[in-house]
């Protein structure tokens, strides 16, 4: 999704983290994916009268009124479905690859704007062993909020195929969350997409 202009492995793409920039990987599985080094960030306490930023509700929940914020500096992930993950961590294949690239502001702007246009829905299939004691109810308690359309069961190959309508722009998260969970997953393109 991003336009990859040159590789440079980690340290190369660490340098740039450091100056403010976003990089991603060719390897990464997902389109858009991106990381960004978040800054240190220092809020007076939500309790302040002083204008301006203050540590929000949210936050003081958890640190208290009266305490300031003293946030130190974090990897963030932009994932493929476009939310925002802080707390990222360089797996040893992110250390050790060579296909690290700088993502630019451009880029950013046209991949948002190619979410958009992909919003359509495709048909996504989970691949349920039947040796997976409660595979079929952990698939559907992980989908819970996407259509069941139907399953099937494969008896020569013990396993269930479920059917369910998901977004297009989820489909590639999806399908990686769901191998993490040890099911397979695949998606077609629906007829509604494809219209």
């Amino acid at each position: 999704m991003f336009k990859k202009k040159e590789n440079m492995s980690f340290g190369q793409a660490l340098a740039l983290l450091k100056e403010g920039k976003r990089v991603g990987r060719e390897g990464w599985n997902g389109k858009g994916m991106f990381i960004a080094l978040m800054p240190a960030l220092k809020l007076p306490p939500f309790s302040s009268q002083e204008p301006g930023a203050k540590v929000n509700d949210r936050t003081a929940k958890f640190i208290g009124n009266d305490t300031p914020l003293d946030s130190q500096p974090y990897f963030a992930m932009r994932t493929a479905t476009g939310q925002w993950q802080p707390g990222w961590l360089a797996s040893q294949s992110d250390l050790l690859s060579e296909d690290w690239f700088l993502v630019a502001d451009a880029d950013v702007a046209a991949a948002d704007e190619k979410k958009k246009e992909d919003s359509g829905e495709t048909k996504l299939t989970v691949i349920v062993p039947d040796n997976v004691a409660a595979g079929s109810e952990k698939v559907l308690k992980f989908l819970d909020k996407y259509p069941h359309t139907g399953a099937h069961r494969d008896a020569a190959e013990a396993r269930q195929h479920m059917h369910f309508t998901v977004p297009a722009a989820d489909a590639d998260e999806l399908v990686i969350r769901l191998g993490n969970m040890g099911f397979h997953a695949e998606y077609a393109q629906s007829e509604k997409q494809a219209a």
